[in-house]
């Protein structure tokens, strides 16, 4: 099944990750493979299914340290490292560095929220909600 998930083939990467659906509660010896899987944004989804239905209450910190190891969004993730492994503080702590003054740190916080919202967990998709995620990020990139 590990040379399932590292195959060139998307078809065949995806009928892996079925599979380890299927399996579930015998899955958890996949999950730094998929770990590894989710580095690539290209996989990231589909790593980000899985592991929420095999590992769901070590999931999101296990993918949140994925990108923090990411060259584009790692910088505005580390920057709140803080905030802890919570998916509210994450997004919390983003949604403040998008209104900073420098560029740089409002960009980081934008594409990292973007990629952090890929991997919430179903049951924490309200935070979206709660905090008025995408009203605030209109406000702050207008058409």
């Amino acid at each position: 099944m590990l040379e399932l998930l590292k195959d060139k083939d998307f078809q065949i990467r995806l009928a892996a990750v079925h599979g380890l659906k299927a399996m579930k509660s015998d899955a958890p010896e996949f999950v730094p493979a998929l770990a590894v899987m989710a580095r690539d944004a290209e996989n990231r989804w589909l790593a980000v299914s899985v592991l929420h239905e095999i590992a769901p209450a070590s999931s999101f910190a296990r993918l949140l340290e994925t990108l923090q190891a990411d060259k584009i969004v790692g910088p505005a993730l580390r920057r709140l490292d803080k905030a802890g492994k919570d998916p509210s503080s994450v997004i919390r702590g983003l949604l403040r560095d998008l209104k900073d003054a420098d560029v740089k740190v409002s960009r980081g916080a934008a594409e990292a929220l973007e990629q952090v919202v890929l991997i919430l967990p179903p049951e924490d998709c309200l935070t979206l909600k709660k905090q008025a995620v995408l009203p605030q990020s209109r406000r702050l990139c207008p058409r």
